[in-house]
Parts: C-alpha cells; sequence; structure tokens
C-alpha cells in the first residue's frame, strides 16, 4: 500500500462553462445602477462529455466597477472593465455559477444565476460490503467496481475527497477500523463519475478492546469472555473471562508467527491461592498458557493489574491461551479476571497493522512514541502538522517521509536551486543516498489557475513544480 506526501504546491484547479452567458452594465450620467441580462433563463443542463463553457461580460458601472464570477462559492474571476472567464466541471455533480456586479465594495444591479447539472456515462462505483456494514474480524477486505472496465478508480479510507486524494484501486484491500470510504470512478474525456461512498463499523471486539491489532482472538463457545468498559488498565475497555460455575474452565486464544516477545496486563478477583512450604496451590485463578505450556498464574481477592512478559524463542506459528479455572468449592465475587494491552513483538522488530503504511515498532521507540507498547494508537497520532492538502498530518507519515514526529518543525520540503541557467529541483530529507528507501517523484505545472492536471515527468515549460514521497 502506498500513500503520498505532497511538498510544494498543491494542485489547484480552475472551473470551466459552453452554454454562453452574456452580462450587460448599463449606466446613465453617472448613475451607479446597473441591470444585468442572461441570454436564456436559469437551467439545469445534462452533460454526457467533458464540454467547456464560457462567461463574457462589459462594465459600464464606472472605472472602478468590478465583474465577479464564482462556482459553487468559489471566485473564478474579478475584473475592471471587460473580460472572459472559462471553466470546466472536472467532477459530475450541481454547479452553480454566478455573477455580479461590485462599485465602491457595494453590489449594484441582480445577481445572474445558472445552474448546470453535470452528468458521466461513467456510473458511480460500487462497494462490496455495502453501506452502513458492520465487522467484528480484525480486518475487513473490500472491494470496489465499475462498470467500465477499464475506468480508473480512486478512492480514501479517511473519508477526504478522492478527487483529490484519491489513491487507485489495484485490487482488494482490508481496512483494520471503522472508516468512511468514498470513490470515484474516472476514464478521460469524460467528467469524473459521481462519487459512492460506505461506511464500515467495526464493532468493538474482543482484539480490540485487548489491544492486539491486526490479530484474532476466539473465545470459548459455551463461557465467552467479553468485552468490558467498567473496569480497564488503558481507562478505554478490555476483555473478561466468561461466568463459570464450580470445576468450570473458560479460555481465549491468538495465534502468532515467529519469533518474539508477549506482554500483557491482567487482575484478577477470585479465591485467593495458598502458599506452604514456598509452593503455591491455586483454587480459583488464570492461567496464561504458550502453545499449551503454563508460563503464567494469577488469584487472589483484588490482585491489582500485574505485568506479564514472555519471551517466544522458536519460530512458527504459536497458540497463546488465557484460561480462567474454577476448582470444585468456594467462590469470591466478582469470580474472574481481566485481560487488557495484549501486545505481540516479533523479534525481526514488528510493524503497525492499522496504518496506511506499516511504521516499524523500532522508529517509534526511537522516538518514545508508544505508551506501554500501544504503537498503533501511536502511530496513528496527529503530529501537530499541517500538509500541502490543508489536512492535519499523523506520526505514521513523519515515517514515509523521514522527518522528526516529536518536532513541529521538522518537515519535507521541496526547493528550486539554479546551477547558472539550469534549474534543479531539491529536496529535504532525502532517504535515498544509501540505496532506494523511498520513490521521490518530481511534477511539473505550467501555472497553478488552467485547470490542467500535474504532468510526470517535467518539461521545459513548466514553471511550477511539487515533489511527492511514498514508501516502495
Amino acid at each position: 500500500m502506498k500513500r503520498t506526501i505532497v511538498a510544494g504546491f498543491a494542485a489547484v484547479f480552475a472551473v470551466n462553462t459552453p452554454l454562453q452567458m452574456r452580462g450587460e452594465t448599463l449606466c446613465s450620467s453617472g448613475s451607479a445602477a446597473v441591470a444585468i441580462d442572461l441570454t436564456s433563463d436559469t437551467r439545469t443542463v445534462a452533460l454526457t462529455e467533458r464540454i467547456w463553457y464560457s462567461s463574457s461580460w462589459e462594465s459600464g458601472a464606472g472605472a472602478n466597477a468590478v465583474a465577479v464570477v464564482e462556482v459553487n462559492g468559489d471566485v473564478l474571476n474579478s475584473a475592471m472593465g471587460s473580460g472572459s472567464v472559462d471553466w470546466k466541471a472536472r467532477q459530475s455533480g450541481t454547479y452553480t455559477l454566478t455573477h455580479k456586479i461590485l462599485s465602491g465594495g457595494e453590489q449594484v444591479g441582480e445577481t445572474l444565476t445558472a445552474t448546470f447539472l453535470v452528468e458521466s456515462p461513467i456510473d458511480a462505483p460500487t462497494f462490496s460490503p455495502v453501506n452502513d456494514t458492520t465487522f467484528v474480524n480484525a480486518s475487513q477486505e473490500v472491494s470496489i467496481t465499475c462498470d467500465i472496465g477499464d475506468a480508473m478508480i480512486l478512492y480514501t479510507t479517511d473519508g477526504s475527497d478522492p478527487t483529490e486524494n484519491g489513491k487507485e484501486y489495484k485490487g482488494t484491500f482490508a481496512v483494520y477500523n471503522s472508516c468512511t470510504i468514498r470513490a470515484i470512478a474516472r476514464k478521460l474525456p469524460f467528467p469524473d463519475s459521481f462519487e459512492a461512498c460506505v461506511t464500515l463499523t467495526r464493532a468493538e471486539g474482543l482484539s480490540e478492546a485487548a489491544n492486539l491489532y491486526g490479530y484474532l482472538m476466539e473465545t470459548d463457545g459455551i463461557y465467552p469472555w467479553t468485552v468490558v468498559t467498567d473496569v480497564s488498565h488503558d481507562g478505554v475497555s478490555c476483555v473478561r473471562s466468561g461466568a463459570i460455575g464450580n470445576g468450570g474452565t473458560t479460555h481465549l486464544t491468538a495465534s502468532v508467527r515467529k519469533a518474539g516477545t508477549v506482554s500483557f496486563w491482567w487482575k484478577a478477583a477470585c479465591e485467593d491461592a495458598d502458599v506452604e512450604d514456598g509452593e503455591t496451590y491455586y483454587y480459583d485463578y488464570g492461567v496464561f498458557l504458550v502453545d499449551d505450556v503454563e508460563k503464567a498464574w494469577i488469584a487472589g481477592h483484588d490482585t491489582g493489574w500485574r505485568k506479564v512478559v514472555v519471551e517466544v524463542p522458536s519460530g512458527g506459528k504459536h497458540v497463546f491461551r488465557w484460561e480462567y479455572r474454577k476448582d470444585g468449592a468456594t467462590s469470591y465475587a466478582p469470580d474472574c479476571v481481566w485481560l487488557d494491552q495484549v501486545q505481540w513483538i516479533p523479534a525481526d522488530g514488528g510493524y503497525t497493522l492499522t496504518t496506511p503504511e506499516p511504521v516499524p515498532y523500532a522508529w517509534l521507540s526511537g522516538y518514545g512514541l508508544g505508551l506501554d507498547s500501544d504503537f498503533e494508537t501511536a502511530a496513528k497520532c496527529a503530529n501537530g502538522k499541517t500538509g500541502a492538502n490543508g489536512r492535519a498530518m499523523a506520526v505514521w507519515q513523519d515515517y514515509v517521509a523521514g522527518t522528526d514526529p516529536t518536532n513541529v518543525s521538522s518537515v519535507f520540503s521541496a526547493a528550486i536551486e539554479m546551477e547558472g541557467d539550469v534549474p534543479y529541483i531539491t529536496w529535504s530529507p532525502n532517504l535515498n543516498t544509501n540505496g532506494i528507501e523511498r520513490i521521490y517523484t518530481i511534477w511539473g505545472k505550467t501555472n497553478l489557475t488552467d485547470g490542467a492536471d500535474w504532468e510526470c515527468p517535467t518539461n521545459a515549460a513548466h514553471r511550477f513544480f511539487k515533489v511527492t514521497v511514498e514508501m516502495p
């Protein structure tokens, strides 16, 4: 999965309309009174292909009169005397174009308004699963389709606009948390399709409540462990052992691969254990097992939260199992154990599983991030910085860019340097000094208001540039 971070100028697209509009301004003996006429009434026009529109006007409201043309509230042109403006719909939707005259900062005459519905022959994408789906597993696979097979699908998973921020759909992908996915279909020379959107909700499951992100936790089908919020170590939620009677057992399991270290917090409220001659005798108690070998035990009326760390030295598949066991008599309410903040760190360092780009645990730890080994939350936290698109950035984006997540002044930047008459584009930081660590792409435009896309490779006509960085 690749995510682009932009340095330099963000793409700014102007707008265009072919329905001819004419604004006429009339004055008499110095009066500022103005009448504006339109060659046709306000209308809705359905378009089946990308069509250009144009608007022109002449102003006679005095030397300081200004004609202002807007589309959906965005000012396209504000000019004195006479002028023209071009606008092109880049995406299906409803557009309202307004034309008004200002003299001395005050509007004179009426506001000219035209409304256009731009439709594309390309249908909006469709999703599987459908909108408002709730999933309880560690992840949910998502697929997006379009009725025109060679159309490009652009989508986002953070609720942002896919027209500006979308990445190209390459095939089925997984989401790990609740999210809003927006998508459009694009095939030139047609306008983009209408937008499609789905909201997927992850019900707080056992894995999420126990903080074991990206792994499936399964429980006893008869006496299941449950998610609770009235007790927790992280102040949010945890899982509690199932209700069992004397002589019963309830369990919770998770599977991992490779060698590594597992850690977790747990506490008990149950019958006390006895200690005789250095030996501990358990009656009602919690136990943790790795591949059916007991590694840790807990019992007591109110033990408080205790941390357990267990090394798993060998590779292959491993099964973690937490059990609450009761003997044949005596109980102490609430008669259970609680489990929270389970963390599995593979011996090769480990990476986050719920961020758009996997972030090494070691990188986060190097900046003092990941309180109580909660690296997933640390990687998704805001870093106090703002991207070229005006949106807040997260710590994982610092990893992609190579910047310091703890320093708001540490940002990815681009510049133009001249060597004689030849301009060179540079950027900082550059992580490719000792091999290919990132992919850097230079994009160019002739100007920022012509509605054209950024182009790569650049050419001699380009005067504006941006640099993007992404993972290989």
